[in-house]
């Protein structure tokens, strides 16, 4: 399996807590739940309600960087918690010069994204109004990051994802009434027998 990046554009709340120690948390929902994601190359994708089992050590890193840590789950500096709408986490962000420089850039707005990296372990492609639509049903999720870039883009891709969504891209598309549909590229459109028969009524005046 490959490990595959998401961003989603979520509101992130930064909040120094009112203790001794000064803490500052990060906080926001780093998982949407059923949420489609923005054309990812000839499909969209999202993530079932329950798809992720959050009992493991998951990481949250700056900018998806495994050298810039921020929290982990094992120290329970990093706290996540599984609702409707998706996965919210609370993050305490740590007294070193990059969650300094998190907490700063969060503030400020100029980081406004969380992106999140998972191994799937099981999914689906339907078609959903006429869109290829990708659902992860099942995956581990690895690691979370606050982010000033989208990591959710096409290049992460994997290609074996790619081969099965171009496969089922070419398959007829079956309607509720059992009926197939044809390609339509190669139809004659119908305003054009219109437009013959009005110049043919031209040329008899």
């Amino acid at each position: 399996m490959k490990l595959e990046t998401r961003y989603y554009n979520t509101p992130l709340t930064v909040r120094a807590a009112p203790d001794e120690d000064g803490k500052k948390v990060l906080e926001g929902r780093a998982v949407p739940f059923n949420e489609l994601s923005d054309d990812l190359g000839g499909f969209q994708e999202r993530i079932a309600a329950g798809a992720f089992d959050l009992n493991h050590t998951i990481k949250s890193f700056w900018s998806h960087n495994p050298e810039l840590i921020l929290g982990s789950t094992k120290s329970k500096t990093l706290k996540l918690e599984e609702r409707a709408d998706g996965i919210h986490f609370s993050l305490d962000l740590p007294n070193t010069s990059t969650g300094n420089d998190a907490f700063i850039s969060t503030s400020r707005g100029d980081v406004d994204g969380m992106s999140f990296g998972m191994l799937v372990e099981e999914d689906r492609i339907d078609q959903v109004e006429g869109n290829i639509v990708r659902t992860v049903l099942a995956a581990e999720l690895i690691e979370i990051s606050p982010v000033a870039f989208p990591a959710f883009s096409q290049t992460n891709i994997s290609a074996e994802l790619r081969s099965r969504v171009d496969a089922f891209s070419t398959e007829p598309i079956v309607t509720a009434s059992g009926h197939v549909e044809e390609d339509r590229d190669d139809e004659t459109p119908s305003s054009i027998p219109l437009l013959e028969r009005e110049l043919d009524l031209l040329e008899l005046e």
